[in-house]
Parts: C-alpha cells; structure tokens; sequence
C-alpha cells in the first residue's frame, strides 16, 4: 500500500509461478544462491484485481476462480485499501 493505494498482490499462485519459472531458466548450480536474492515485487502482480464494497459477492467469487486467488483486495469508491475477502469468508457468507 502507498499512498493508501494498493501497489501489488502476491497470491501463492504467483509464487509457485514464479519457482517454476525461476528453476526453468536458472542452472541448477546458481539457483540456491540466486534464490535468497528474490524479491517481493518479482512475484508481485501489478494492479491485482480489486472489487468495491458495493460490489456482488458473486463478482468477487468469479473474479477469485478466474484469477487464481485466495482472496480478493476490497477498496472504497476512491480506491483506497478498505479490506481483503478470502475464499473461507465466501464460503461462510454462502453456506451461513
């Protein structure tokens, strides 16, 4: 968050995307020492996907499944950081 705006996301999707990117493209012999050096923003997506808080439950599942997230970043109508929605608080909103 900067400024009160989200700069990025990092989903264990995008973590297991960047390790098996990261183990096609660098030799065997580096990778141990080339791995400490990895920062967040490498795996960080840029302007993640974002709902408002007037937004459908349903919108933010589909986006979620389309996605490959656990959870989904809720801002306010100036799109500021409000919340996040995980994938337990729908399945509780939905059975409950």
């Amino acid at each position: 968050i900067r400024n009160g705006k989200i700069v990025g996301l990092i989903s264990d999707f995008d973590i297991i995307k960047l390790i098996r990117i990261f183990y096609e493209q660098v030799p065997e012999r580096y990778r141990r020492m080339r791995i400490r050096h990895l920062i967040a923003s490498d795996a960080m997506r840029r302007a993640p996907p974002k709902v408002t808080l007037d937004s459908p439950i349903s919108e933010a599942a589909k986006i979620m499944v389309d996605e490959n997230l656990r959870g989904i970043i809720v801002v306010d109508s100036r799109g500021e950081f409000v919340s996040v929605i995980q994938l337990k608080d729908l399945i509780k909103n939905l059975i409950c």
